[in-house]
């Protein structure tokens, strides 16, 4: 590129050796001064210094060109790492040489065919139809003549090239179309728009700020043979652009009834008046442009095209959702035409996310063959165990695909299924609005478990609100598992199986299990959405909308609502009453609760493997509550008497056990001051209906519940 260059650029505040060479002199960077005679086997004999800004302003001779003189300036791209700090600047063959060129008013000359070979307007002449290769042997054949080649050597670097064709590019500088970011202050108002977009994660903010602030303007037009064309004519004597409204309203109408290729095959009587003539020469002759948009001016203009004319949408977009290369792509462009277009930013929050790459944190491409194909893994796992490992990862992060981490997935999504499958299959006998308890109906375990579901709800949808998928996923995992299979589900499942079908006792735990059933469905459908609907079309029946037009279900703080119930006795903030200086509330009552539950299901275990029991069925418990620790949890334990259970019968369900005896005497200590239990095989025979043991059977060794219940033949109401 000596040939086209047009200034020689400097180091700021730099100082410059004026060196003796073997003939005339040299002006290199003084730290490179050294470096540079050995490099031309030479005694380093500097005569002069001078600084980089005394050198601005100066002409240096072009060495191939005898008429041309180019203009010595300063840049901060100019390295001091090797060579002499003093580059060529060739504005018409490269973007940083370009934005230079803008910043000191240098010509942009860029003699340049487009298969590669000097045009017939360069100097020298006899360059013309060359190719650039070529061009490259001729300049140093050129130098060595003329006597001007003081050194030549060989560097391999790295250098732009195709990523298709392997082979280098060629940078030309060409007339192309532009979104000046200057005008009406374009710039200035993206960069404010910012300010009020929400960016998940925070950091990516600061790639599409940058992105923003590093460019003068943008280049919408593309040099492709087909495309979105730019509506343009251009004038075939001096080449100056017509364009006007009524010719770009005219090629729209034709576009909008035979699509862009209208624009390639109309004649320009068709979209053009009569006696039209060029503005700059007076010709009446034009030619269609050829080139076409920015595919990424295409992507831009989405929110205008899609936003601005769906009713069922609205602008601005909630999110725009995309990879975090996307700063100098759609975000960026997106930005910048609604910024011009509709004066705001088109979305409230952006959101970016890394690559996939495989279990060696490679990045997937075909080059490796490491790609897993989504539709593989749909094929095999199921679509919506995909869509669980895309919500269970950091998406701010590379994406690992591993088939370790699929199979977790498909455990925790197995677990999320059966879950709701088993609240389904105890829906089949039961009409909410036949059937469902009022809350203040609900027994104990039942309203805690409806309060265990509020936080639930509120958690996930905070967790949705910050667009933190992981969040959702893990709190699906934890609840559908703990909080259910392995504790609330697994507690009323003799209600369910074993109680009169239309008894208080069952109604209660279906009407909790009907809003786990709906609140988990419309939770889960941003993620599990093929699940999600498949739950709804069994519960919600024929003829219901979506689900996923339907809203997240509104679940209330049922503690508030019963705070001057009866039951209760006093507002829930004062629960409990002063006990030892402190005062517990609903939830901690609840944490003591589970606290002894702990320790009991310990002791189970203990005589489990000592072999005394090998059921919890089999188990009978003796529980010692000491007053302190009673009148901290007397509030709940009068909650659970009013409710209708006793507080054996509420230990009984609690621990999955046959029998329980309270006790005033001390038991050997727990983990829990005042608080003791013995575990024993529970006496009596097996009820074969509900497994539980029973010191007084009744015909057919029944217990009397279920002897009641199988005499009543389900019409009773207890």
């Amino acid at each position: 590129n000596l040939q086209l260059t047009r200034a020689v650029a400097t180091t700021p505040e730099t100082v410059y050796a004026v060196m003796r060479l073997t003939k005339g002199y040299g002006i290199v960077a003084q730290v490179l001064a050294a470096r540079v005679a050995q490099e031309l086997g030479i005694e380093l004999d500097v005569v002069s210094t001078v600084r980089a800004e005394e050198l601005t302003g100066a002409r240096a001779q072009h060495p191939i060109d005898d008429a041309l003189t180019v203009p010595v300036i300063m840049d901060t791209s100019v390295s001091l790492q090797d060579g002499t700090a003093c580059v060529h600047c060739a504005p018409g063959c490269g973007p940083e040489d370009y934005d230079t060129a803008l910043k000191y008013n240098l010509e942009v000359y860029s003699p340049l065919t487009a298969d590669g070979r000097y045009d017939q307007g360069i100097v020298p002449a006899e360059l013309a139809g060359m190719t650039i290769a070529d061009g490259q042997g001729w300049v140093i054949t050129r130098l060595t003549a003329a006597g001007s080649l003081l050194h030549k050597g060989s560097i391999k670097h790295s250098y732009p090239h195709c990523w298709r064709c392997r082979n280098g590019l060629m940078f030309r500088a060409t007339k192309q179309w532009f979104l000046s970011l200057s005008q009406e202050d374009l710039r200035e108002r993206a960069l404010g728009a910012l300010e009020h977009i929400h960016f998940s994660p925070e950091q990516s903010k600061n790639s599409l700020k940058a992105a923003i602030e590093s460019r003068l303007e943008w280049c919408i037009s593309r040099q492709r043979v087909w495309g979105v064309p730019i509506t343009a004519l251009l004038c075939t004597k001096c080449d100056a652009v017509y364009l006007t409204p009524e010719l770009v309203e005219a090629v729209a109408r034709g576009v909008a009834e035979e699509g862009v290729e209208y624009w390639y095959r109309c004649q320009l009587s068709e979209v053009l008046s009569h006696n039209v003539q060029c503005a700059h020469c007076g010709c009446q002759e034009f030619k269609k442009e050829t080139d076409i948009l920015d595919v990424w001016f295409d992507a831009g203009v989405s929110h205008y095209a899609v936003l601005m004319r769906n009713p069922a949408l609205a602008f601005p977009a909630d999110a725009y959702i995309e990879g975090r290369d996307q700063a100098r792509g759609w975000f960026q462009s997106s930005l910048l035409t609604s910024m011009v277009l509709e004066q705001a930013p088109c979305m409230r929050s952006i959101l970016t996310h890394g690559y996939t790459v495989d279990e060696k944190g490679q990045k997937m491409s075909k080059s490796l063959g490491n790609v897993v194909a989504p539709q593989d893994i749909a094929k095999e796992f199921g679509t919506d165990v995909l869509r669980l490992w895309v919500a269970s990862i950091d998406y701010a992060d590379d994406a690992v695909v591993s088939r370790t981490l699929l199979s977790n997935v498909h455990e925790v999504y197995r677990k999320i299924r059966n879950t709701a499958r088993f609240l389904l299959s105890n829906m089949y006998d039961f009409t909410p609005s036949r059937d469902a308890l009022a809350v203040e109906q609900l027994l104990a375990i039942d309203q805690y478990a409806l309060r265990q579901l509020f936080v639930f709800n509120a958690r996930v949808r905070d967790a949705y609100d910050r667009s933190d998928f992981t969040a959702v996923a893990h709190l699906f995992a934890d609840y559908c598992s703990t909080e259910l299979s392995a504790l609330y589900l697994d507690i009323i499942k003799d209600r369910l199986y074993v109680e009169c079908a239309h008894g208080r006792s069952r109604r209660s735990a279906q009407t909790v299990c009907c809003y786990m059933l709906d609140v988990l469905t419309r939770l889960m459908a941003p993620i599990l959405s093929f699940t999600a609907e498949q739950l709804a079309d069994y519960y919600q029946g024929a003829g219901h909308e979506s689900i996923h037009v339907q809203p997240f279900a509104a679940v209330p703080d049922f503690t508030v609502s019963l705070s001057h119930n009866a039951l209760l006795g006093a507002p829930v903030e004062a629960w409990p009453y002063a006990v030892a200086g402190q005062r517990l509330a609903w939830d901690a009552q609840w944490a003591v609760i589970f606290s002894m539950r702990d320790v009991i299901l310990k002791a189970i275990e203990e005589q489990r493997a000592t072999g005394v029991i090998k059921h919890p069925l089999e188990a009978r418990l003796t529980v010692s509550i000491g007053a302190p620790l009673r009148a901290q949890v007397q509030p709940l334990f009068d909650h659970i008497a009013a409710a209708g259970q006793t507080l054996e019968d509420f230990l009984k369900e609690l621990c999955i056990v046959s029998q329980v005896t309270l006790t005033d005497k001390p038991l050997p200590g727990s983990s829990i001051e005042h608080f003791g239990v013995t575990v024993d095989r529970a006496q009596g025979v097996k009820c074969p209906r509900c497994w539980q043991y029973v010191t007084v059977p009744g015909e057919h060794d029944l217990c009397s519940r279920c002897l009641h219940i199988v005499k009543s033949e389900g019409n009773c109401n207890a």
